[in-house]
């Protein structure tokens, strides 16, 4: 797996998305086993699927409850991709070592998306970007009203605060998405062998019959490497606390949020056949 550049791009509408996170417990688990699994094994089988075309694991910044916390996102050509007969057969047909580790979650939550918005907001200068660490901010909020309509809204919100430089810690590339949660095919894939004993969320749960209705926005940043930003400036600076009230005023409820670093990215076309 190997580190992703810090140049960003925007993801084309229609794009599907499977978004992946949670937490395991350090104290039973042998983390390097289960990243070597990850990394070897898991990721390489999905991205030979059809439609698969990315995967990125970033892991939380703050994990003060002793919990491993991760997040990973799948690329795909279409959400449909996401329910394809291959996916689904796969899923059901987990091997031995998916057996093992998929249950050390001590809470997950998974969600199929298609891209509804996307874009980036280039560097000033590019030389900012050549050695830069790699966040993304996730943030999962239930629509309260046709999403379609709270859409406008949340774009204005996201583009306000986002590429208006209201956020002092961003100062290289940015790529800010909006995906709608696809209930259906969540659904299809949560349900499946390959999730037998793993502990979703109660979120994960209480929020499939609203499913429809969820959005996910994505922001994705860099921070130069010779910047004197610190981790601890993400989490108190207090521009994210805002962002997150402003969204909470359009019609949406934040499910969900948090912060990740970047471990590293994997893309289809770089497998050996």
């Amino acid at each position: 797996m190997l580190p992703a550049s810090s140049h960003l791009s925007s993801r084309p509408k229609g794009q599907g998305l499977l978004l992946i996170w949670g937490g395991i417990n350090p104290a039973i688990t042998d983390e390097d086993a289960l990243n070597d699994w990850w990394t070897k094994e898991h990721l390489p089988e999905r991205l030979n699927l059809p439609g698969f075309q990315r995967a990125v694991r970033y892991r939380a910044l703050n994990s003060d409850d002793g919990t491993g916390n991760y997040f990973t996102l799948y690329e795909s050509s279409s959400v449909q991709d996401l329910a394809s007969p291959e996916y689904l057969a796969a899923l059901e047909n987990p091997t031995p070592r998916t057996k093992q580790f998929m249950p050390c979650f001590a809470g997950m939550d998974r969600s199929a998306c298609e891209v509804q918005w996307s874009q980036v907001d280039a560097a000033i200068s590019s030389s900012t970007t050549k050695q830069a660490r790699k966040y993304i901010m996730l943030t999962v909020l239930s629509a309260l009203d046709d999403p379609s309509k709270i859409q406008t809204d949340l774009v204005v919100v996201l583009k306000q605060h986002l590429y208006g430089k209201t956020s002092p810690a961003i100062v290289g590339d940015t790529c800010t998405s909006i995906a709608r949660a696809n209930d259906e095919i969540t659904k299809a894939g949560s349900v499946s062998k390959s999730y037998d004993n793993v502990q979703f969320t109660q979120r994960h749960g209480s929020t499939h019959d609203q499913r429809a209705g969820t959005l996910v926005a994505l922001f994705e940043f860099c921070i130069p490497d010779a910047s004197k930003i610190g981790t601890n400036d993400l989490f108190h600076s207090g521009w994210q606390e805002i962002f997150i009230r402003d969204l909470g005023r359009v019609g949406t409820k934040i499910e969900f949020w948090q912060i990740y670093k970047l471990m590293g990215t994997m893309n289809r076309h770089e497998l050996k056949r």
